[in-house]
């Protein structure tokens, strides 16, 4: 069974050296979102405040098999709309 590498960006790279063996692409594909959102919920702050996180999947080569992107914006419409009125 191959292992995969689950590497995460938010403007610094956080390297998974150990890797996690899975029985194929989709099982790791699953755990990659499962993982993301664990490390989302645990730093949502840290989240907030870089606005994008890339959980990138790798293999004991260090090529990209897939990655899952989280960003997060405002929108200029609703957030003027939520200000106090002047």
């Amino acid at each position: 069974m191959p292992r995969f590498y689950f590497h995460l960006e938010d403007g610094t790279t956080f390297r998974d050296e150990d890797g996690t063996i899975f029985p194929d692409l989709e099982a790791a594909r699953l755990n990659a979102v499962k993982l993301l959102g664990h490390v989302m919920a645990d730093n949502a702050p840290q989240f907030l405040s870089t606005k994008e996180w890339t959980m990138r999947v790798a293999d004991a080569r260090d090529r990209t098999l897939f990655s899952v992107h989280v960003a997060t914006g405002d929108v200029p419409a609703v957030t003027s709309s939520l200000q106090e009125p002047g």
